[in-house]
């Protein structure tokens, strides 16, 4: 193991652009770093930190932080740092500690390597450019984490996630319907901004039944490794705080209040981005709140940015919304008067201005309400333009930026977004067995002397079922988890059918391996599941749901429904509810069915009326007699509701969730991107370099293995058996058990840096054939990176990416790289032989070196139009930024003086850094004319 002490120079193997570390401590267990360079610090195990202590050999150049260039001769040791012997410009001796080192050192660079006679390989050296390149398109570009999710694009997700993200400090309400993927959005913008580097510590507290859920949907959709810290993980701690392990965490609700240490030890870890889902879970009076509504309001309090994910006021009245919302911004939401005004100000609003949301001629009314509202200096001129279409679009979105919730939260419905199948109920009247109770999950009670799935008549609906719609896949879902064992084993045991299995008793990687079987067109038709397959998994290549029981909550019966209910469903949804006629599941079907046509389409209204009549159904389930009163009764007070949430609706606030001209052409640009080619030449040739054995399998996915002689450390993801992967987003999607791979997928990542970090192939030597040029002659292929040392969070890359620039030095010292592409030059080149390299080096020497001068000469003058550019550009754009933010503030309430601050901010911080842009030499290759 190696041994720090408090100021000794360092390096980051797997980050070593953050430029030279200094150790600033140890606690025993830890090892802190600080890159000044770059402005950041990092935390490593003291076991397996990724460090590598600097280590100046004779000769090399460096700098001090001072400024002065010296000549290392040697070193001494002094309590534990290294003291260098060095000299002057004037040849003076003199010492130098390891402390005062330029924080921006280079080390083993390509003009050592080459000068040194130790080039490398040149495959290697024009992969790595090729690394460079791809690394700065994907550093530039505007859908920067939002390619590399396992989703399907779709512009409402596609939208929330970009507003969301791009925010400063984003503090919202996350509230659209069922179906919509809340969850898919909250990962795309925690994805986003973990890669933008605008948040680095996440914390995501969900109910306990969906920790697991969130755990594997993180990592499969986004392949981001959250930990779960439940009890077991952080009682096993003696000392310290366990949430300082880990920068990205998942934490059960129900722990902070039965645990008030290991919630104070989650609020002291401090944190950049709050998810919390199921918000709506937190309950609030003005005189009352929950103690869940106060451990979120604490976490709120310290972190940020916050997401919260809730059911639409619609599920829990505007009470419980005007909480949510205070949570995100006390001043702001501070009266639930004002606030229920407010909002019924906004519907009221949708109403008077109906021509301009249905595209219906603009009446006189309509115009004096806009004028009202926008003031004629707004309305007048774009109305006199005759450009209606123009017109109406522009006026819209002026509302829309004046809209006070809709800064803050979000709520698309299935109307709006559409898309969605016809579902048809089939429901079957079955006589119960005798030794049945009258019970909603009878099954479970049974003790008679054959087991219950011989006798029970819904096992063999569902193979006559099976049998009936061969080859169609059947989603087939149960309450309990014993039920879902036997009832699998059962369909193989009497029918000889093969089943998948999928319950909350398997592990992770089991339940994957169940859900893939059923995705894989010639995988298993029936998939048997216990309630967990109502939560979260997303089947909507099946057809058929077979409702083995029905849920005590229409909620539950909608997340079962949601499963196969969803966009991407391309046929219709067909629900089979097998129910024992006589018995309380006859009763509980028709109520779902006949009060609330719960089985047909979703009902936002059904929460409500179950839990206004919960003591009257509990009657009727028990007294059949009592059904058609009760039926009667919930048809009025349904309808009640309904009318209620229609005068409510703000589709004011639908409209501004999901601006369709902006969300559509960004999810076109996400299917544009995904077209590119690229990505399968780079890894074939990744792999080829990097020692990565690629197997292309029968069923035509890739198997990447670790090769014998792989040439790097372990690639993100790529374990001893192997990663089966695809690099197409609808085969990901069908596929499961396949990684997508993309420039975004950490095993890219992983690549390009092992190939574009450190000396991979940063300095080459090669014979170069049909130059035109006579025998011996020398040019100096240099490639150069222009970069700022800044946190990521600023955003730099957004205006200097570290695009490559590219230098050939010719002869006469001009640059030839215009002239000649770069896969032409490549296709010229001729390892050096081996044997050969050192006689080659001493040649050119002279000449080396005075290329590499040019080279500096040039790289200096087009890092100072690099720097301009930049720096206009980021001018413009951020001004643009602040001056919409300013003029949204004195029309929108929900904008913050914060916001604005932050911009100001931001741009004098971006301004000094952009000012302060090097560029260094990041390859080079020596080509001898022969």
């Amino acid at each position: 193991m190696n041994h720090f002490a408090p100021g000794q120079r360092w390096v980051s193997e797997t980050e070593p652009e953050l430029g030279l570390g200094t150790i600033l401590g140890s606690d025993g267990r830890f090892i802190n770093v600080v890159f000044m360079a770059s402005g950041e610090t990092r935390r490593y195990a003291l076991n397996s930190a990724p460090l590598a202590r600097v280590d100046l050999v004779p000769g090399q150049q460096i700098r001090s932080t001072a400024g002065a260039q010296l000549t290392v001769a040697g070193y001494r040791e002094q309590d534990g740092l290294r003291v260098y012997q060095c000299l002057g410009e004037e040849q003076t001796e003199q010492e130098l500690p390891e402390t005062d080192l330029a924080f921006d050192l280079e080390l083993h660079g390509p003009r050592d390597r080459l000068l040194a006679a130790r080039p490398d390989r040149n495959n290697r050296f024009y992969l790595r450019y090729q690394a460079q390149q791809a690394r700065a398109r994907e550093l530039a570009s505007p859908l920067r984490g939002l390619l590399g999710a396992r989703i399907q694009p779709l512009p409402h997700q596609m939208y929330v996630a970009r507003e969301v993200a791009d925010r400063h400090a984003p503090r919202v309400l996350l509230a659209d319907e069922v179906g919509l993927g809340k969850t898919i959005e909250a990962g795309l913008v925690i994805h986003r901004r973990l890669i933008t580097g605008r948040s680095a510590r996440v914390l995501v507290v969900v109910p306990q039944a969906l920790q697991h859920q969130w755990l594997v949907e993180l990592l499969r959709r986004f392949h981001l490794r959250f930990s779960l810290f439940d009890e077991a993980r952080c009682s096993a701690l003696e000392e310290g705080n366990p949430f300082e392990e880990s920068q990205l965490g998942i934490l059960p609700l129900e722990l902070c209040g039965a645990r008030s240490d290991i919630f104070e030890q989650a609020l002291a870890a401090g944190w950049d981005l709050l998810v919390v889902d199921e918000a709506h879970r937190l309950a609030w009076t003005p005189d009352s709140p929950s103690p869940e509504y106060l451990h979120i309001q604490a976490l709120a309090e310290r972190t940020p940015s916050v997401l919260l994910l809730t059911a639409t006021p619609e599920q829990l009245g505007r009470s419980g919304h005007f909480a949510r919302l205070r949570l995100l911004d006390p001043h702001r939401f501070h009266d639930l008067s004002a606030f229920e005004a407010e909002q019924q100000g906004y519907a009221s609003l949708a109403e008077q201005i109906a021509p301009l949301l249905e595209q219906t001629p603009l009446d006189a009314q309509t115009i004096a309400v806009l004028r009202e509202r926008l003031g004629d200096e707004e309305v007048l001129p774009l109305l006199a333009k005759g450009e209606e279409q123009a017109a109406r679009t522009a006026l819209l979105n002026r509302l829309l930026d004046r809209h006070g919730t809709g800064r803050v939260m979000f709520r698309n419905t299935r109307t709006a977004v559409g898309g969605f199948p016809e579902r048809i109920c089939e429901p079957q009247a079955l006589e119960s067995p005798a030794d049945y109770s009258a019970g909603l999950f009878p099954e479970r009670g049974h003790s008679g002397d054959s087991p219950w799935w011989r006798l029970d008549p819904r096992v063999d609906s569902l193979a006559k079922l099976a049998d009936t719609y061969k080859p169609e896949k059947i989603l087939v879902i149960c309450k309990a988890d014993e039920t879902a064992r036997e009832l699998q084993s059962a369909l193989k045991d009497r029918f000889g059918l093969a089943a998948g299995l999928f319950h909350r008793g398997q592990s992770i990687v089991d339940q994957d391996r169940a859900a893939a079987w059923f995705a894989d067109p010639q995988g298993a038709r029936l998939l048997v599941c216990s309630e967990i397959g109502s939560e979260g998994r997303n089947f909507q290549f099946a057809h058929h749901l077979f409702l083995f029981d029905l849920p005590q909550d229409p909620d539950l019966l909608e997340q079962r429904i949601g499963r196969l209910d969803r966009i991407g469903q391309q046929g219709q949804v067909r629900i089979h509810v097998p129910y024992f006629a006589g018995t309380r599941q006859e009763s509980w079907f028709r109520w779902l069915n006949e009060s609330l046509n719960a089985f047909a389409a979703p009902n936002p209204a059904a929460p409500a009326v179950f839990a206004d009549l919960a003591e009257e159904i509990e009657q009727a389930l028990d007294e059949p007699t009592l059904l058609g009163d009760l039926i009667a009764h919930t048809r009025t007070r349904e309808a009640e509701l309904r009318e209620q949430l229609r005068h409510g609706r703000d589709r004011l606030l639908e409209l501004h969730s999901c601006r369709r001209e902006p969300a559509e052409a960004l999810t076109l640009a996400v299917r544009e991107e995904d077209a590119k080619p690229g990505l399968s030449e780079f890894l074939e040739r990744a792999c080829d370099e990097l020692g990565v054995d690629v197997v292309e399998r029968a069923d035509g996915a890739l198997l990447l293995r670790p090769g014998a002689h792989m040439s790097t450390g372990a690639l993100p993801g790529l374990g001893e058996d192997g990663l089966p992967a695809c690099l197409s987003r609808d085969e990901a999607m069908a596929r499961e058990d396949l990684a997508f791979l993309t420039w975004e997928h950490p095993l890219i990542g992983g690549m390009m840096d092992a190939m574009a970090d450190g000396d991979f192939g940063n300095a080459a030597l090669v014979a170069l054939r049909r130059s035109g040029l006579p025998p011996g002659q020398l040019l100096l292929e240099a490639i150069y990176i222009a970069e700022c040392p800044a946190p990521r969070g600023l955003g730099v890359a957004d205006y200097l990416p570290g695009t490559p620039v590219r230098l050939l030095i010719g002869p006469n010292g001009g640059d030839l790289a215009t002239n000649i592409a770069p896969d032409r030059l490549n296709a010229a080149c001729e390892e050096v032989e081996p044997t050969s390299v050192q006689a080659v080096v001493r040649a050119i020497n002279r000449d080396l070196r005075k290329r590499f001068q040019r080279a500096e000469a040039l790289a200096d003058e087009r890092l100072g139009v690099l720097r301009d550019k930049a720096m206009a550009l980021a001018e413009e754009r951020e001004r643009l930024e602040l001056d919409r933010l300013k003029a949204l503030a004195r029309v929108n309430p929900s904008v913050r003086q914060d916001e604005i601050e932050a911009q100001q901010q931001r741009m004098v911080e971006l301004g000094q850094a952009l000012a302060g842009a090097r560029i260094r030499l990041d390859a080079a290759r020596a080509l001898v004319t022969a």
